[in-house]
């Protein structure tokens, strides 16, 4: 991981913490914490996530796209703790603007 994860990355990778995702369930969780995020642009941060290295991703059977999950190794460790850092230093609601 060559660069800082912005906020909203961070808390996409927290929320695949919980357990494989698509695109849809990633947005309707972060709606659920209060942020609206464009499909469209969930779909840029995940693929962010992709080529980082730090997810993985599964086509879903039967349906259109894929689930994405975490990877393993030190760098989704390192990613974590990174993640855990930033929300700590960050009110619950987070920034107003995605």
């Amino acid at each position: 991981m060559s660069s800082p994860l912005t906020f909203w990355q961070v808390r996409i990778l927290l929320l695949l913490t919980l357990e494989p995702q698509s695109v849809e369930e990633v947005s309707n969780r972060m709606a659920e914490r209060g942020a609206v995020l464009d499909t469209s642009r969930v779909r840029q941060l995940l693929d962010e996530l992709l080529a980082a290295g730090l997810l993985t991703q599964t086509p879903r059977k039967g349906h259109a796209g894929a689930r994405y999950a975490l990877g393993a190794g030190p760098a989704i460790d390192a990613a974590l703790d990174q993640a855990y850092e930033v929300v700590k230093g960050q009110p619950a609601s987070g920034p107003r603007k995605p």
